[in-house]
């Protein structure tokens, strides 16, 4: 590297707020989310347990991809070879970012089939909020890697496509394959932020795409170069906490425990898949939904249109699998 190396949303919650997902046949599913649910991942402290959090990460991802042995599924998708790159999500502090009790379950998960620490990176845009939520830096060549663009790694040089023109943070060039972990939210301009708007953290202009950003193509776009699409992705969404309005910073007073993971390799999937969870949440708040507030998260939609292809938008033709 360049300068070193609560209300529970549960099953019985997701169908009572009036979710009603097609059950599609696996040959006839293009895209596949997993919701893995366990009210007792926060213990009556309003603590996680990470115990359970390992189990809801290992069966989730064994669902996504059709095993029954958790080494096989994490096998699956990595390789005892590959710089894995775990995009966390640290802007609202401690309480509304990634959690590290996720976030160390998919580095046992990697561990397990043979990764070594060091070719582990947790990163995000700034030190000052990996630390704010909790994360250690690391940049020695032991351990898992803990680190920022913007301490670290710099960015590489300026990439132009449709709307956006941004420097990616140099951690992509370094990485085989990326592990997004946003958080599932509400965002008072683009409408929600959830794996799409997870990269506005990997580049260095990010306040130059929240201006209409529910509406405009921004956020598709910033998923389209090839140094982000073309990598591996997993996507574990953290659900454990979520908030359904007054996002993006944390707000106690619009905040559920949700108690879930939502995992899909298909960013567009989850994406949609969690805006109907906030949009089904609001309306069991009695608050307008997100096109009645004028934050219709139109740019779901874009990252699915025939110039984009980011993934499905289409409930129909979405699996969804309950853990």
């Amino acid at each position: 590297m360049k300068k070193s190396t609560s209300i529970g949303l549960g099953l019985y919650g997701v169908m009572r707020l009036g979710i009603n997902f097609k059950a599609a046949d696996a040959a006839d599913v293009k895209s596949k989310v997993v919701i893995a649910q366990d009210d007792g991942v926060i213990d009556n402290q309003n603590a996680v347990v990470e115990s359970v959090v390992q189990k809801l990460l290992d069966d989730a991802l064994m669902n996504l991809m059709g095993v029954k042995n958790r080494n096989a599924a994490w096998s699956r998708y990595f390789d005892k070879k590959d710089i894995v790159g775990i995009k966390v999500n640290t802007l609202a502090g401690r309480r509304m970012s990634s959690h590290i009790s996720i976030v160390k379950a998919i580095i046992n998960g990697l561990k397990a089939i043979g990764i070594p620490e060091e070719n582990i990176i947790i990163w995000d845009k700034a030190d000052n909020d990996l630390t704010g939520a909790g994360f250690e830096i690391n940049t020695t060549r032991k351990g898992v890697k803990c680190l920022s663009t913007e301490s670290t790694v710099e960015y590489g040089d300026l990439i132009v496509y449709g709307s956006i023109a941004s420097c990616y943070s140099n951690i992509l060039s370094n990485c085989t394959v990326l592990v997004n972990v946003p958080v599932l939210k509400h965002h008072s301009m683009a409408g929600v932020t959830i794996s799409l708007k997870n990269w506005l953290g990997a580049i260095h202009n990010p306040n130059k795409y929240h201006f209409n950003a529910a509406a405009d193509p921004y956020i598709a776009d910033i998923n389209m170069p090839d140094i982000l699409r073309k990598k591996r992705q997993l996507i574990v969404c953290d659900a454990l906490l979520a908030q359904y309005n007054s996002g993006p910073g944390f707000n106690p007073n619009y905040t559920w425990n949700c108690n879930s993971l939502l995992v899909a390799t298909d960013p567009v999937a989850l994406d949609s898949v969690g805006a109907q969870m906030i949009e089904a949440k609001r309306k069991e708040m009695k608050l307008p939904s997100l096109k009645e507030a004028g934050i219709e998260p139109k740019y779901i939609a874009t990252a699915a249109d025939d110039e984009h292809q980011l993934g499905t938008n289409d409930l129909e033709k979405i699996q969804i699998a309950r853990v």
